[in-house]
């Protein structure tokens, strides 16, 4: 240490400095201050303060929400498709069936060649109609895809039945036992359009699409036939369908009121009543053409007649049945009847 007066050396344990006496001091070293740092405070915004939390937390919230919702509606939406696509497969499968009709809509008139044919057509059917269903994969508890699928199964069961009798039918055309096949038939046709219409209550979106169900009218169209009279000669189906030949070119030219003497007296009566006259329900018809027959019994005839309409422009072709009945020595017409198993009166 250092004397702080005359700067000579003081020695360790001395009180004061030999050299001039000063009293010795030793310093103690002030400690160098240090400059004090403040934080700088972050700027959190408005999501900092509380009220910015519970709307962070609420704006979170409706995210999830609105992404769940999205995938629920994605999933109905996706399901609903299925539904439609399922629907317009189904009426592809009723349609092609519908088409192979003609050549065994008479029974006294096809060959077992048709038959066959129609059975084969059948049998493809059937598992064009098993795919439809292996493919509908949604929600099994689903009101519609119950529906559909109860439809699709009835129209399978029926075609199956239908199946079986040709297949008796071929065996022996006389046998007794085709009335209750067919009766059966009929049954199962009713429980068809049935479930096919409890199927399109809740389904307006697959209403777009029409099925084609001609199908199902074959059971009473056979019992008609395997009841009617022999009694009635060819040469009398002969004069019916000429008088129909007569009447047709007249109801395409001029409409009902050109046909009224060839009406029976219950149908001319159903058309002076109609509260809608029959003129403003139909369409015009720009052609006829007689496809076949069906005896019913020995005073009634039903023809088919592919009737050619114009709806505005709209042409299609539609068959439609006339019930041509005995009226003395010629043949008057009764009643017309249509696919979709209504009647004019």
């Amino acid at each position: 240490m250092l004397c702080r007066n005359c700067g000579k050396p003081i020695e360790p344990g001395d009180t004061f400095c030999v050299s001039c006496g000063t009293p010795a001091v030793e310093s103690t070293p002030v400690p160098r201050e240090q400059p004090q740092t403040i934080p700088t405070p972050v700027k959190g915004g408005f999501f900092s303060t509380p009220g910015g939390i519970v709307t962070l937390v609420a704006l979170a919230l409706l995210i999830v929400g609105g992404a769940v919702l999205g995938v629920m509606l994605a999933t109905g939406g996706d399901g609903q498709q299925e539904i439609v696509r399922a629907w317009e497969e189904f009426c592809g499968v009723t349609e092609d069936i519908d088409g192979e009709l003609d050549p065994v809509s008479d029974l006294s008139k096809a060959s077992s060649g048709d038959i066959k044919s129609f059975q084969n057509a059948l049998e493809k059917s059937r598992r064009n109609l098993d795919g439809i269903l292996e493919d509908l994969t949604g929600d099994k508890s689903d009101s519609s895809y119950v529906s559909l699928t109860r439809a699709i199964e009835s129209y399978d069961g029926y075609l199956n039945k239908l199946d079986g009798f040709y297949y008796d039918y071929l065996q022996d055309p006389s046998e007794k036992n085709l009335t209750s096949t067919l009766e059966d038939l009929d049954a199962l046709a009713s429980e068809v359009k049935s479930d096919i219409d409890d199927f399109l209550k809740d389904n307006d979106s697959a209403t777009a699409k029409e099925c084609s169900l001609s199908v199902l009218d074959l059971p009473s169209k056979y019992t008609r036939q395997l009841a009617g009279s022999k009694d009635t000669t060819e040469e009398e189906v002969a004069d019916a369908q000429a008088v129909l030949n007569e009447m047709l070119p007249m109801y395409a030219e001029g409409g009902w009121q050109s046909i009224t003497e060839y009406m029976t007296p219950e149908m001319y009566q159903a058309y002076q009543s109609a509260p809608i006259p029959w003129e403003q329900v139909s369409y015009i018809v720009t052609g006829t053409r007689i496809l076949n027959n069906t005896v019913i019994d020995k005073n009634t005839i039903l023809f088919t007649v592919e009737e050619t309409l114009d709806d505005f422009g709209d042409v299609f072709v539609m068959n439609s049945e006339w019930e041509m009945v005995r009226s003395g020595n010629t043949w008057l017409v009764n009643n017309l009847r249509y696919p979709d198993g209504s009647s004019l009166w």
